[in-house]
């Protein structure tokens, strides 16, 4: 039996915090989308930068975060163009942000660390879901396991985000 693919609508129990996931294609069942919600400006960079992200390179920009370091996301021109980012993934004058700046225009976005992990982990949980309980069919599967565990480690017992009580039914099969 195929996978069930949770998309949809999460939120951070007790809270307004809202996260959206989209499974990108039925036949690449780990490629996902994860966005902050409401669309607004001040989530625009970020979600910007998570809607280019692909899963090869998730497991970086994950472990990245977990660790605090600064982390490159390199402009493409040809299949999937995108300007590029560096996201220094905990800001040196401020260990509770993030400090994202577009490459192609330099503009720079400061946002919350909190926020950010909480995203990533969310990106991250997606795409490994399909492949849970089974073998790494993949070698991104494991190091993506591997850098979800430790972005675990380093939220500490903090509240993820977990299906919205609003959201009904946005569980599909990839049959």
């Amino acid at each position: 039996m195929p996978p069930r693919l949770f998309s949809g609508t999460y939120q951070i129990p007790g809270t307004a915090e809202q996260a959206e996931v989209v499974h990108v294609s039925p036949i690449y069942t780990s490629e996902i989308r994860v966005r902050r919600l409401p669309d607004d400006a001040d989530h625009e960079p970020l979600n910007a930068l998570l809607a280019h992200i692909s899963i090869l390179e998730l497991d970086h920009l994950v472990q990245a975060a977990a660790s605090g370091k600064t982390f490159i996301v390199e402009p493409l021109d040809d299949l999937l163009p995108r300007p590029g980012w560096k996201i220094d993934t905990q800001s040196a004058d401020d260990a509770s942000a993030y400090t994202l700046h577009v490459l192609e225009n330099g503009a720079v976005h400061r946002g919350s660390r909190r926020e950010l992990l909480l995203l990533l982990e969310l990106a991250s949980r997606s795409a490994i879901a399909p492949f849970e309980g089974q073998p790494p069919p993949h070698q991104w599967v494991q190091r993506l396991r591997n850098a979800h565990e430790q972005l675990i480690e380093t939220l500490q017992g903090e509240p993820l985000f977990d299906r919205a009580p609003t959201d009904e039914g946005n569980i599909r099969s990839t049959r």
